[in-house]
């Protein structure tokens, strides 16, 4: 006769859950449900975030109206390189802060 023990064991598993919640600050009632008149056509929202202030916390940053950057296509060229040349393919650029760059992706 065999004898078959069947045994169950669980592990106990602790969850734990925190919930915080962050204020608005009164800058929202007045920015966020209502935007601020748009300065030009031009001109895109920018919704509110929390930014990270460098001292481990984060600040309120209210919504705005901002320029998009500008953008432009650097087209394709041969480059130069050694005792031959090489094709660089076209790009996107972007203006940040009065200098192009060249976006990667």
């Amino acid at each position: 006769m065999a004898v078959v023990s069947l045994f169950a064991v669980t592990k106990s598993k602790a969850q734990i859950s925190i919930s915080l919640q962050l204020a608005r600050p009164a800058q929202y009632e007045q920015n966020e449900r209502v935007h601020p008149p748009r300065p030009t056509p031009n001109h895109i929202w920018v919704a509110e975030e929390w930014a990270p202030n460098g001292r481990g916390s984060y600040d309120y940053v209210p919504g705005h109206w901002n320029l998009p950057p500008k953008i432009g296509w650097g087209a394709g060229r041969w480059v130069q390189q050694g005792g031959g040349y090489v094709w660089v393919p076209g790009h996107w650029n972007v203006l940040i802060n009065g200098q192009w760059l060249t976006l990667r992706y």
